[in-house]
């Protein structure tokens, strides 16, 4: 791993810090707010880097920097979830969407990925990596399939990579509708065997 000397020029990692504290304020306070209204998890945290600029979610995202979303990530869980998800003004912290979309072959939602290996671990999975070393319990399933795989029926992103190889002991959330993607896509047959599917893909 490099340091944050190697990666950025002087200075530059002095100044992200106390934008970082900013972040930890600003998911603090959505935390409190939620709490105040019987809220207990958040899922709208997007932390995955933007990479294409046709997709039309891309509003929701922070940054296209793996490095930058990954610190992000980090500030978020910090502040929405902090060292005590039980506190009266702290909630499950979601990251949304594990372990992303926003680099389908033809620019638009939910259109599929084919993406190395390598680039899926130095570009998209440093967020996560992030969030979950910071203690994240929630992530949020993304729709597309990735090399030929919808996320929703793969056990290599939801089981080895998340949970073996991240370490993420926490709750995974499906997109909205992102179990139906098994049917449309005919890897499933039904609602039902794509409930199943996904269940043992984790």
């Amino acid at each position: 791993m490099c340091s944050d000397k190697t990666i950025f020029p002087e200075g530059l990692a002095m100044g992200s810090t106390w934008n970082m504290d900013l972040v930890r304020q600003i998911y603090a306070t959505a935390a409190r707010e939620a709490r105040s209204a019987g809220i207990h998890q958040l899922y709208t945290l997007v932390v995955e880097p933007n990479r294409d600029p046709r997709l039309g979610r891309n509003e929701e995202g922070y940054s296209e920097d793996p490095y930058l979303c990954s610190r992000i990530a980090e500030a978020i869980v910090r502040g929405a979830q902090g060292y005590d998800v039980s506190a009266k003004d702290k909630v499950v912290t979601g990251l949304c969407h594990y372990p992303g979309q926003s680099q389908p072959a033809g620019g638009l939602e939910r259109g599929a990925m084919h993406i190395s290996d390598r680039m899926l671990w130095e570009v998209f999975l440093p967020p996560w990596a992030g969030g979950i070393r910071a203690g994240a319990l929630g992530v949020m399933a993304t729709y597309p399939a990735i090399d030929e795989v919808p996320t929703h029926a793969s056990a290599k992103i939801l089981t080895h990579i998340l949970r073996e190889q991240l370490g993420f002991q926490g709750l995974v959330l499906s997109e909205g509708g992102g179990i139906g993607t098994l049917v449309y896509e005919r890897v499933a047959s039904s609602q039902k065997e794509a409930g199943q599917m996904a269940l043992r893909a984790g």
